[in-house]
């Protein structure tokens, strides 16, 4: 590129970074044309285009610059911010896994994937990348906060106040840390009662439980002892009428019948003598 052409796209950059993104993408079209092969005129076309809000056409220009300068990282950063901003999280994964793989110490690259992978609610994935985002720069408040923030997507209110905490003493000055703390452990809190709760409704339901076990088997047992009575009225001799014969009438016949027999015995043998 010419010298004229670099003052011309240092003019765009520097409305790029005034935020002038339709003057900038104004003055890169004779760039475009000119330059078609600069991976520099798809970068500010790509950041251009970012600012503007014409995420897909940045998309597209993100993708000109990554394969035009393939030793970059910075096109696949991009990229990835682009994606999760389109709310394309599982391609968002996909690109930021790339990264990490091409720059497994650069901290940023961590951060990034963390963000995808929260985006697609792979929360336990993206607290292992936030993690290790830490590991290679500790002193960065944001990569703390933003550990909190997975951590209370994913019900960890505890684990997510410790972050703060860690955040907001990197960077005493900011309110909004303190209320992220407050809400952490406000949730914590009712987390904690919620786990009581469910422990009493859990201990009451299994009391009720054995109450009604206790009066199942004694229903049973009940019945039980009512059937062998039946049965056993039912095994006993029967009078003319089909009532059953009481154990002392059963008694009686019987003494009734040895007298009667023990009369004519002696009325037979005694006699004799």
């Amino acid at each position: 590129m010419a010298d004229g052409a670099d003052d011309d796209l240092g003019a765009v950059e520097a409305l790029i970074d005034s935020g002038a993104w339709a003057d900038a993408l104004k003055a890169l079209g004779p760039l475009r044309r000119a330059h078609p092969s600069d991976p520099r005129v798809w970068r500010a076309q790509a950041l251009a285009l970012r600012g503007a809000g014409e995420l897909q056409e940045a998309q597209y220009a993100a993708d000109r610059w990554a394969s035009l300068d393939e030793a970059a990282v910075e096109p696949v950063r991009l990229r990835v911010d682009l994606l999760i901003e389109r709310k394309k999280h599982y391609a968002a994964v996909e690109a930021a896994e790339q990264l990490t793989a091409r720059t497994p110490d650069d901290a940023d690259a961590f951060v990034c994937l963390a963000q995808a992978q929260r985006g697609a609610g792979l929360l336990p994935r993206a607290r292992d990348s936030i993690e290790r985002a830490i590991s290679l720069d500790p002193l960065r408040p944001e990569i703390h906060e933003l550990a909190g923030s997975i951590d209370m997507a994913a019900s960890r209110p505890d684990a997510a106040a410790r972050h703060y905490r860690d955040a907001l003493a990197l960077d005493p000055d900011n309110g909004h840390l303190a209320q992220s703390i407050q809400r952490a452990l406000e949730a914590a809190d009712a987390r904690r009662s919620d786990v009581r709760s469910s422990a009493s409704k859990q201990k009451k339901a299994s009391k009720q439980r054995a109450k009604e076990v206790g009066a199942a088997d004694k229903d049973r047992a009940r019945q039980q002892a009512k059937a062998e009575r039946q049965l056993r009225r039912a095994s006993r001799p029967t009078d003319a009428s089909g009532r059953p014969i009481s154990r002392w009438r059963q008694a009686r016949t019987w003494i009734a019948v040895l007298i009667v027999v023990a009369l004519l015995l002696y009325l037979r043998f005694g006699r004799a003598r």
